[in-house]
C-alpha cells in the first residue's frame, strides 16, 4: 500500500506519481503502471471521480507512454560501461560515429522486451539542469542486461536478444531460462521430443505461484536440464529447443 498526504490534492498526487515512478516490482506482475496512469489522469486530478471512472476515461485501452530516447541513452551508457558517461568531453560528440566521406552515424541498438530498437544517443542528460524522466534501471549480472521500470511498467533491456516471462526463452537460440529461483514441480517433455510453438515444457513454482514455461517455436528438445522436485536458481538453463533434426 502507498499512502501519500500533503496540504493540497495536487501536491499529494504529484508526490504519489513520483514515488511510484521511482519504484519497480519484478518478477511478480503488478498494476503500478496502471495506478500511475489513473492517478495522473486530469479528471482524477480535478476530483471528477465516480464508479464509472475507468470505463469513462478509457484508461485501460490507452497505449502506455513511449519511453524517451534519453532514457535508453543513459541505460546504454551504463551497459557499455562508457567512460564518457562519467566524464563526457566535447571531442566524443564530434567523433562518435565518424565515417570517411559520409555523415557521422551514431545509431546504436538494444533489445527491449525482445524487440530490437535503434536510436541516436541523446546526451542532453549529461547537462546538470536537464530534468531526466523518472525511471528505475536495475542491472543484472554485471551490466550486460537489466530491468527498466518506466512509469511503473517493467521492461527487459539487453544488448542481445533475450526474453523472460511465460516463455522464459530467447527466440533466436531456443534457450529456456529460469525467470527466478524456484522449484520445478512438473516436466512435460523428454530430450529428443518434438514440440510445437506454445507447447508446455515444464512448470516452475516460485513466489507462491506456478509459472508455465513454453516452447518459443516448433522444434525438438535438444537439451533438458530439469527434473521434477529440483531447485533451480535464476537464469539456470532448463531447456533448449533446437531445430527439427537436432538432438
Amino acid at each position: 500500500k502507498v499512502i501519500v498526504h500533503a496540504d493540497d490534492r495536487e501536491t499529494a498526487i504529484n508526490a504519489f506519481v513520483e514515488d511510484l515512478s521511482n519504484s519497480g516490482v519484478f518478477p511478480v506482475k503488478s498494476n503500478v503502471g496502471l495506478l500511475i496512469e489513473l492517478v495522473d489522469h486530469q479528471e482524477f486530478r480535478n476530483g471528477d471521480v465516480a464508479t464509472d471512472f475507468v470505463d469513462r476515461t478509457g484508461v485501460l485501452e490507452q497505449s502506455p507512454e513511449p519511453i524517451p530516447d534519453v532514457t535508453f541513452t543513459e541505460i546504454w551508457s551504463q551497459m557499455s560501461q562508457d567512460n564518457y558517461a562519467r566524464d563526457p568531453v566535447p571531442v566524443f560528440h564530434d567523433l562518435a560515429g565518424f565515417r570517411l566521406n559520409r555523415n557521422p552515424d551514431q545509431l546504436v541498438s538494444m533489445y527491449v522486451d525482445g524487440a530490437r530498437i535503434g536510436f541516436e544517443p541523446d546526451y542532453s542528460f549529461f547537462e546538470a539542469e536537464f530534468e531526466k524522466p523518472a525511471f528505475v534501471y536495475v542491472p543484472e549480472r554485471g551490466e550486460a542486461h537489466g530491468h527498466l521500470f518506466y512509469k511503473g511498467r517493467h521492461h527487459l533491456i539487453s544488448q542481445e536478444l533475450r526474453e523472460y516471462g511465460a516463455g522464459g526463452a530467447a527466440a533466436s537460440s531456443g534457450t529456456i531460462l529460469s525467470p527466478m529461483p524456484g522449484r520445478i514441480i512438473a516436466v512435460e517433455v523428454t530430450q529428443g521430443q518434438t514440440v510445437t510453438k506454445g507447447q508446455k515444457l515444464l512448470t516452475l513454482e516460485a513466489m507462491k505461484m506456478e509459472h508455465t514455461l513454453t516452447a518459443p517455436f516448433d522444434g525438438v528438445v535438444a537439451e533438458l536440464n530439469a527434473e521434477a522436485g529440483a531447485q533451480v536458481q535464476v537464469e539456470a538453463l532448463l531447456v533448449r529447443i533446437g531445430a527439427s533434426g537436432e538432438g
